[in-house]
């Protein structure tokens, strides 16, 4: 998968999860598989203050981390719910806790 094969809501994910860095992005909205960035949704950011920044921006037709990939796989999974928190760190998902609604 690569970046340019992105619905515009995983886009703007992957860029916040790259301008986050190390920390969590909580509050996100999943509707149809789709992360949904509301006025709800917050950063929080963990910063090392002797550390320097290395965060790179990569070109819209890169492939993407195994990472990132297992996270938009698992909002696909989720479909309808809630994502409390994502855990960053070097601009890569490496933990995500959900609510999601009971189906019967």
């Amino acid at each position: 998968m690569r970046k340019n094969e992105l619905s515009v809501s995983q886009w703007k994910l992957l860029e916040l999860m790259r301008q986050v860095g190390y920390g969590r992005i909580n509050n996100l909205m999943v509707e149809k598989g789709d992360p949904v960035i509301s006025p709800e949704s917050s950063i929080e950011r963990d910063l090392k203050l002797d550390a320097e920044d290395i965060r790179i921006k990569t070109a819209d037709d890169s492939p993407l981390k195994k990472k990132t990939i297992k996270c938009f796989d698992q909002l696909g999974k989720i479909k309808d719910g809630f994502i409390r928190k994502i855990e960053i760190r070097g601009g890569l998902p490496i933990q995500i806790q959900t609510i999601e609604k009971i189906i019967i």
